[in-house]
């Protein structure tokens, strides 16, 4: 690329003369700004992918699995945030080892054509299967009931 003045040489000022001689040895000014594009484009791809870990932010892993740990804990947080506790359905008291084996039962009878007969059969309907299932968890260690 060539830059050209409309004026006659001799008017020109150090500066601009300069500048053409800059110009002339960078004749291909296209390639740095391709690679400019690719810096940037590469900085926001990486940037996206390391803060998706800052979104995905909770015990559930990426493979969909989750720690025994983790388990007890959001078990437990789940028996006392919506079946054990005031306005819950089971009082906040009730919750023994003998309780706890009804409450089981009912959630390994919950697909079961036949339930257990308990009053834990509806209790267990206010949480979700995956809810269930860690509750289950939690009750199961805590008051050692065995698989």
């Amino acid at each position: 690329m060539r830059i050209t003045f409309a004026t006659q040489p001799r008017d020109r000022s150090c500066l601009d003369a300069l500048v053409e001689i800059a110009v002339a040895e960078r004749p291909n000014d296209n390639g740095r700004a391709i690679m400019k594009k690719r810096y940037w484009l590469g900085t926001a791809v990486a940037i996206a992918t390391l803060s998706t870990s800052a979104w995905a932010s909770g015990s559930i892993k990426a493979g969909g699995s989750i720690s025994p740990r983790d388990a007890y804990m959001q078990g437990k947080s789940l028996t006392f945030n919506k079946l054990v506790c005031n306005g819950c359905p089971i009082a906040q008291g009730d919750m023994n080892r003998s309780r706890a084996m009804s409450v089981k039962a009912s959630l390994e009878a919950r697909d079961e054509a036949t339930k257990p007969g308990t009053p834990d059969d509806q209790h267990i309907q206010v949480l979700d299967r995956t809810e269930q299932e860690m509750v289950h968890y939690y009750l199961t260690r805590r008051y050692k009931l065995g698989e």
